[in-house]
């Protein structure tokens, strides 16, 4: 009351105070990666073991036994004859031995995000195949993969592009777990699902 100080007063331009709130959002949103890193995608599992067999035990149990007629009632052929799976179906596979018995030697098509493969290539033959599975949000998501095995070293496909992989399914144990192996006939570049365009838009 007693002197003429005034706080709503100020230095400060109002354009570059605008400048100073929208350039900082806009520069971010021009240079924001829409997808994983490959370090980040590793430490959301795309490396990790496919579930075990006990983790399935209580579900498989009160279930009733499944068919081969069955699965093929719920899945489309490709004109080239293959089954359409989703990558999650043949990931989970690897923890119900009843649902990989079936599986195992089918004629199979799925399509995901193709990565090298580092947990086991020995030969330089494999390369992973993976989706990103969202519960809620980002930070709770997961990279769920399975491996292609080309049996000599893999086409040009590019890395983290989509691709339609088909060929026979195969669960490899290695290093104590069961893998979800697909010997590929096949594997070509591919456009983003409908449903991951929608998540970007």
């Amino acid at each position: 009351d007693d002197g003429d100080h005034d706080h709503e007063g100020g230095d400060m331009n109002p354009v570059a105070s605008l400048l100073l709130m929208v350039v900082p959002v806009a520069l971010s949103m021009f240079w924001t990666i829409d997808e994983f890193s490959q370090s980040t995608l590793a430490r959301k599992g795309l490396y990790e073991s496919a579930p075990s067999a006990k983790e399935n035990a209580i579900f498989s149990s009160i279930l009733p036994p499944l068919t081969l007629e069955e699965i093929e009632k719920g899945h489309r052929r490709t004109a080239d004859g293959y089954l359409e799976f989703d990558l999650m179906e043949l990931f989970f596979a690897t923890g119900d031995r009843e649902l990989q018995g079936l599986l195992n030697g089918l004629e199979i098509e799925t399509e995901g995000r193709i990565v090298e493969e580092k947990a086991n290539n020995p030969n330089g033959t494999r390369m992973r195949l993976y989706r990103v599975f969202m519960t809620c949000c980002a930070a709770d998501s997961r990279a769920i993969p399975i491996i292609l095995e080309f049996g000599k070293e893999p086409p040009q496909l590019p890395v983290n592009g989509w691709v339609k992989a088909a060929g026979k399914m195969t669960f490899a144990e290695e290093n104590g777990a069961f893998q979800p192996v697909l010997v590929i006939d096949r594997a070509t570049a591919a456009e983003a699902p409908t449903e991951d365009k929608f998540l970007r838009n």
